[in-house]
């Protein structure tokens, strides 16, 4: 069966497709989740060519994946650790610094319906709050206001107990309201 990008086969039946191979079910999937992967990658890297770079790496483990799928809930589970597990492995490797032309830079607009900022100026400073804290910090903090993952999901992806993924929520907004504050003045929720 061919499937189309605009393919709106729920996410439950191609996983059940998933182990047998079906090459058009894996790109249907790379289709479904890649700006959910990418938004991540560059909410924790900060930076668009290296966010791009790790969900390719994301996107290829799940084109090389053995694994099975039966719920969607796991499987989304699996994403969000391979692509943390990505971009903290970006954060080790040293930074390439290299030129990119004008017009290849992308808008990065987040839709206000996707729970995006209104304005493009208070994103860049959401941006350029969240890149000054540290990595595992900003990590959970994406993965909990932006994604709305849970402190249970959040320690799954990173590996850690859930009372550590709570205080590493508390603490990465600490650290935001301070950084917030002391860059652009009273921080309103």
């Amino acid at each position: 069966m061919e499937l189309r990008d605009d393919d709106m086969t729920p996410t439950e039946d191609l996983l059940a497709r998933f182990s047998a191979k079906d090459t058009n079910v894996r790109r249907s999937l790379v289709e479904r989740y890649r700006d959910r992967v990418y938004r991540i990658a560059f909410q924790i890297l900060g930076d668009e060519p290296r966010a791009w770079d790790a969900a390719q790496e994301v996107f290829v483990k799940l084109l090389t994946c053995q694994g099975r799928f039966e719920q969607r809930q796991k499987f989304e589970a699996w994403l969000y650790r391979v692509t943390y597990n990505a971009t903290m492995d970006l954060l080790r490797r040293p930074r390439r610094l290299r030129a990119m032309p004008e017009e290849e830079i992308v808008d990065l607009r987040m839709d206000a319906a996707e729970g995006g900022l209104a304005r493009a100026e208070d994103k860049d400073a959401v941006r350029a709050v969240l890149v000054q804290i540290p990595a595992k910090y900003r990590a959970a903090l994406v993965l909990r206001e932006m994604e709305g993952l849970s402190p249970a999901e959040i320690a799954r992806v990173q590996g850690i107990p859930q009372g550590l993924a709570r205080w590493r929520v508390f603490k990465a907004r600490e650290m935001f309201r301070r950084i917030w504050e002391k860059d652009y003045g009273r921080f309103d929720e």
